[in-house]
């Protein structure tokens, strides 16, 4: 495999939208119930995360979306820099902002793979702290349990590939922008389907889509190894993702439609596996007219399993 230059992915983009505030819901609806644990209280003690309502809410409960920053970013910079409160705002639903723990260079990280990036070796239980935070959500504000869409950029979406694997029973997708899956598909066993969508330039030179290494550490898997890994995680009858869309406006630093969409064939209810590949993009694959509402069209409507 072709490998990364020997440096860690930072994560700082140049603007592409405007912040959106969300006013305050006018609206009370119930919340579902869910069980936290004393393990879970610890864990949230410590680590507090922010949630932003939309500026009503509905008589149905809400759809939500936890976004995850890359290493050296926040969910300050990467909120902004996505653009998500917008449509977030426009679709009703809640949008949930962790950050991760800050490493002996000081910079914010996740410790997802063996990969990316505990590149100094914290050894944090991530997946067990954003399953906390998820479970704290859903009883805590008026949302719909069965539609939980994680979305993640380059360490972010390695973390979202990570908490798909361990905690497929809370989540109804995944996205990651430019992150990948773990090397080793036995270390991905989900609990049940998960939709997944991996979203990847090809001129990524940070998270390569062929594959590589960060920090000259461990061997990652690239864009299309990763969505075929998640083929077999999900049962799905096709292997390799197959032309299914297209073109899409993905990356904004990219003039004109420069992506396609690939989908694998008979996956389950809830287990959508599918592909994004942005011609000519970079480590930043956001921006585009198409991504935002791509996605919310895909992964939050409600999905009998």
């Amino acid at each position: 495999m072709p490998s990364a230059p020997s440096t860690a992915p930072t994560t700082t983009a140049p603007p592409t939208t405007t912040p959106v505030t969300a006013p305050p819901t006018t609206t009370p609806v119930t919340a579902p119930t869910t069980t936290i644990t004393s393990a879970d209280d610890d864990l949230l003690a410590a680590r507090p995360y922010r949630v932003v309502l939309p500026g009503e809410l509905g008589p149905d409960p809400a759809p939500v979306v936890v976004l995850l920053h890359g290493y050296s970013s926040t969910s300050e910079l990467i909120v902004e820099e996505v653009g998500l409160l917008a449509e977030a705002g426009r679709r009703g639903s809640v949008t949930v902002l962790p950050d991760g723990l800050v490493d002996q260079v000081g910079h914010q990280f996740w410790n997802a793979t063996e990969a990316c990036c505990d590149f100094w070796r914290n050894g944090v239980d991530d997946s067990a702290y954003l399953a906390a935070v998820i479970r704290d959500v859903v009883a805590e504000q008026p949302v719909d349990p069965e539609r939980v869409l994680v979305i993640g950029h380059s360490n972010g979406g390695f973390m979202a590939h990570r908490l798909a694997c361990d905690h497929a029973e809370l989540l109804s997708g995944v996205v990651s922008l430019a992150g990948a899956m773990h090397l080793d598909p036995a270390q991905c066993a989900p609990s049940r389907p998960v939709d997944v969508v991996q979203v990847h330039g090809t001129f990524d030179m940070v998270v390569r889509y062929d594959g590589g290494q960060l920090m000259e550490g461990p061997l990652h898997p690239g864009a299309v190894d990763s969505v075929r890994m998640w083929a077999a995680a999900n049962g799905c009858a096709g292997t390799d993702p197959a032309p299914a869309g297209g073109p899409l406006d993905v990356d904004a630093t990219v003039e004109g439609a420069e992506s396609t969409l690939a989908t694998v064939a008979g996956c389950p209810p809830g287990g959508t596996v599918a592909l994004v590949t942005a011609e000519g993009g970079g480590h930043f694959p956001w921006g585009g007219s198409d991504l935002l509402p791509s996605l919310f069209d895909l992964l939050l409507e409600p999905t009998t399993r």
